[in-house]
This record gives C-alpha cells, structure tokens and sequence, in this order.
C-alpha cells in the first residue's frame, strides 16, 4: 500500500481534462542533412567531404561533433552537426562562416545525392541517453 501512494504521489498532476503539459527540453541542437546515394562508392565521397568540413567546424563556437548514419540497404546517408547549446547553433546558422565555408561543402555533398529534390535538411534536438 506504500508502494501504491508513493507511485500516485511520484506522478505529474494532470492538466484540466486530463490533458498533461510535456516539454522537451532543448539542450544540444543538430543540424541534420538526409538524402538517398547511389552506392558504396558515393557514400564513401560524401564521407570524405565530411571528413574535410569537420575540421573547420571544430573553430566554431559551441561545435560538438559530425555525426553520420547511412543505410546500407536503401543508401539513406544523413549527417548532422551538433552544437551544444540552441544560442551558439543560432549563431552559426546566421553565420558568415555558415554561408562562406560550409555552405560549399553541402554543396559538394548535393553533388552525390540520387534525387537532390529530395535532398532533407531541418534542424533537432539532440540528446544522447
């Protein structure tokens, strides 16, 4: 009967009509790029042009990392660049260095894409558990 109670009082109050107010927070923020290659030959191009951006990102302020996911099945190839927090991301996506020196580099990325009007690019929170 303890366990009962502490369990009912460990849970959120409900909103009016049973409805509960959840947030995610926002702590890490990517930037994510998803699009279709061809083969194993393009994926392993686009890695390269990842590879040489990655260094330049590392002076960016609040950078984290590249991360990189691709399906071996369909030739899903998605990046994204991690920041570590949503104010120093706002600032690179404002950035001149974005429209400048990296901006080329998605590019030269496009260049590899299968269908480049379905070329995916949005923003995430990011999070690692």
């Amino acid at each position: 009967m303890l366990r009962a109670a502490s369990r009912l009082a460990a849970r959120p109050a409900l909103a009016p009509f049973g409805v509960r107010h959840l947030a995610v927070p926002v702590n890490q923020v990517a930037r994510v790029m998803r699009m279709h290659v061809a083969d194993e030959d393009a994926a392993s191009k686009v890695d390269a042009i990842v590879a040489e951006l990655e260094p330049k990102m590392k002076g960016q302020k609040g950078f984290v990392k590249v991360t990189r996911a691709v399906c071996k099945s369909e030739w899903a190839y998605e990046a994204a660049l991690v920041f570590d927090n949503i104010d120093n991301f706002k600032a690179y996506m404002g950035s001149e260095f974005r429209e400048k020196e990296a901006l080329p580099y998605l590019e030269k990325i496009s260049a590899h894409a299968t269908d480049k009007a379905a070329i995916y690019s949005g923003n995430r929170v990011y999070d690692e558990y």
